[in-house]
């Protein structure tokens, strides 16, 4: 025993006890518990923090197993304590069993597999920690990580496996749209990767992404079990995967989305609020009947009557259905602004009510005051207030993204309606018609560098960024008939798909660029060929002349032909003296339409001095909404040029040029209705100054 060091003797009694041995089958069974809980748990409907917990209770339990692993041996017989060592039984060592190589094995396998994921993730590190997922501005401040939810697979069979499928990956883009330290891309943009072949890299560079979440979903009765799984757009690895088996039930579906965000947004360390915590503990229902009223809203046809039918029957059946609520309210405002729907307000102001009774200030309550307050009340500087408070809870909403760079445009802020609209197209990368608005707009701020920039890849075709595309390019080679050809050969390949709006819009734009370079013939005979049907049942409310006689009325000063201008002349004044006497009670709304037919009429007949006054009668009238001045400018600057009213025509074309409007800098002083000024100084040193 002497010759014995302290230290060998200490671990040959560790043996000896089998303690050791202890030590290994305790590692080993611990580690297989948990990665059985990790299975077995979801299935029995366990929460899965119980795992957290039972971890918790092997890291505490594995001394209590050492110590008796000491004190205590475990027989055939029984459990006996165990006997102090002989006098020369730690003298010698003693040899490894068959069992304790067994045992050393498990150990090393469990060991390696602990290992391995640990080395993977320290590898992934740089690809999945916050320095490289988010980019930085120059001011250096972070900005947030771009999440990707591919639309959900479904990998069953069962009846309205498909309705659950788009129902809790569209309401998993809501919850995520909710957390203030993520952006996401909107669900518009995700459904067209539904199916796709595409690899993540290639999803997540057209998305401007840096984490991709797939999930698949399978239904077996009333169990359901959906999958996720997070991946690193740049290195193409999983960052984490999650499973949930749950009971089919409405509350189940919506704790497991807010498990799925808490789980993303841990993947990318972005910060979760008490305000997001309390928002993800959220059951906007219990009810499934009600769940799935809702969503076949949402998916129904845009028919005011019948999505509101579909969300009136949510909230009969779950009458604290907030967020149905919520939508109800957008339905009834929309209604109201297109259709002049009186009766839908009280209803309304009724459901804003009850929902600040359910939910006062929060993301749902001030969304519905906000489209209240802009489709209803019309009150765009309150709606711009609320949205924007709207907003700082729901970041990545890009409803009210959209409905705040309306509200930016109406209130003249085009800086402001620029960068909103920004938001919506990083949102909504694949949404051409939200490229178009940008482009548009930058256009009309007269940023036609900032437009081409912004243009898509040629690939990436429709009308309006065909449109776009080729007036640009006019600004480039100035070349008149070479802008003429390419819209023909655009509108030639409308016609040929029997898009008839499309062809339209596109046709009275080759319209004008007839009359832009003489071609009056052209365009007459355009003119004649064109179905002005789906623009005048749109726009035009009764008693208004259509926009044919409008057209009509341009086209009869263009041909300098007395008979034909009386003829048509004699059309608008029988409509303008049927129409009800001006009213001063300041709707616009009301008076705009029937102002802008008599400036139309009296521009034709060369009444100067009356077109001129109603001209400033409709820029007072609607000085408070810019989204008409910027529309209305350059029509109404062609009828001052047809009236001859020299001094108010250029005047109105230099604002025109220089303020936000809807003309074109390089394409509107070739038209014709300024040929009267075209030679006078001030219209020469107009042309200079902005071709500075």
């Amino acid at each position: 025993m002497s010759s014995v060091s302290p230290i060998t003797y200490f671990f040959r009694e560790l043996q000896r006890r089998r303690v050791l041995r202890t030590a290994g089958i305790y590692i080993v069974g611990a580690w297989l518990a948990l990665q059985i809980a990790d299975v077995v748990f979801p299935a029995l409907d366990i929460p899965e923090e119980a795992i957290r917990y039972l971890l918790f209770a092997a890291v505490l339990g594995f001394p209590v197993a050492l110590i008796f692993g000491w004190l205590f041996d475990i027989e055939a017989s029984g459990i006996r304590r165990t006997p102090p060592a002989g006098a020369d039984e730690l003298a010698i060592p003693q040899p490894l069993r068959r069992s304790d190589f067994a045992i050393l094995a498990a150990l090393l396998g469990v060991l390696s597999v602990i290992a391995y994921s640990t080395f993977s993730h320290v590898i992934e590190v740089p690809d999945s920690s916050p320095s490289s997922n988010l980019s930085t501005t120059p001011e250096g401040q972070t900005q947030l990580s771009t999440v990707a939810v591919l639309p959900f697979v479904l990998t069953s069979l069962q009846n309205n496996g498909e309705f659950f499928a788009n129902g809790i990956h569209s309401d998993l883009l809501t919850q995520l749209a909710h957390l203030t330290g993520l952006r996401v891309i909107s669900r518009t943009s995700m459904l067209e990767f539904r199916d796709t072949t595409k690899s993540i890299p290639q999803i997540a560079t057209e998305l401007g992404a840096d984490i991709v979440v797939e999930g698949s979903i399978q239904l077996a009765g009333e169990q359901m079990r959906i999958n996720v799984q997070f991946i690193n757009a740049q290195s193409d690895k999983p960052m984490g995967a999650r499973s949930f088996n749950r009971q089919l039930t409405a509350e189940n579906i919506f704790q497991i989305q807010s498990d799925i965000s808490r789980a993303i947004a841990a993947a990318v360390e972005a910060t979760i609020t008490q305000e997001d915590e309390e928002q993800l503990s959220v059951i906007p229902t219990k009810n499934m009947e009600a769940y799935r009223a809702y969503h076949d809203a949402l998916e129904a046809e845009p028919v005011y009557d019948r999505v509101g039918q579909l969300l009136e029957k949510a909230l009969s059946l779950d009458p604290n259905f907030v967020r149905a609520m919520t939508e109800l309210v957008y339905n009834l405002g929309r209604d109201h602004f297109f259709n002049n729907k009186p009766d839908n307000i009280p209803r309304a102001e009724a459901l804003i009510e009850r929902i600040s009774q359910l939910a006062p200030n929060s993301a749902d309550h001030l969304t519905a005051q906000s489209l209240y307050t802009y489709y209803i009340l019309r009150e765009n500087t309150t709606a711009l207030e609320l949205v924007t408070r709207a907003l700082d809870k729901a970041p990545s909403d890009t409803r009210l993204l959209s409905i705040k760079s309306w509200i930016q445009r109406r209130l003249g802020d085009f800086t402001g309606k620029i960068e909103t609209t920004r938001q919506i197209v990083m949102l909504e990368p694949t949404n051409k018609m939200m490229r178009s608005s940008l482009i548009s707009s930058l256009m009309a701020v007269h940023d036609y560098a900032g437009a081409e920039a912004a243009l898509p890849s040629n690939t990436e075709s429709t009308r309006a960024i065909d449109l776009h595309r080729i007036t640009l390019d006019l600004r480039n080679h100035g070349d008149a008939k070479r802008y003429v050809a390419e819209l023909e050969a655009v509108y030639a390949g409308y016609r040929e798909s029997n898009a008839t709006r499309r062809s339209l819009s596109l046709g009275l734009k080759l319209w004008e660029a007839y009359i832009a370079d003489r071609q009056f013939d052209a365009a007459d005979e355009l003119f004649t060929s064109l179905d002005f049907t789906p623009l005048d049942q749109f726009n035009n409310p009764p008693g208004v002349i259509s926009e044919q006689l409008a057209y009509a009325i341009f086209s009869a000063w263009h041909s300098q032909d007395s008979e034909r201008i009386s003829s048509v002349s004699e059309r608008g004044w029988e409509i303008v003296n049927g129409q009800p006497a001006r009213r001063e009670d300041g709707d616009v709304n009301y008076q705009l339409p029937y102002d802008l037919d008599r400036v139309l009429v009296n521009g034709l007949n060369g009444n100067a001095e009356r077109t001129e006054q109603l001209v400033q009668n409709i820029m007072r009238d609607a000085a408070n909404d810019a989204t008409l001045v910027w529309s209305l400018r350059p029509r109404l600057c062609h009828a001052l040029g047809m009236s001859g009213a020299k001094a108010a025509t250029l005047s109105c074309l230099r604002a025109a040029l220089t303020r936000p409007s809807m003309a074109v800098n390089y394409l509107e002083p070739l038209l014709p209705y300024y040929d009267s000024i075209r030679q006078s100084p001030e219209f020469v040193e107009l042309m200079a100054e902005i071709s500075q």
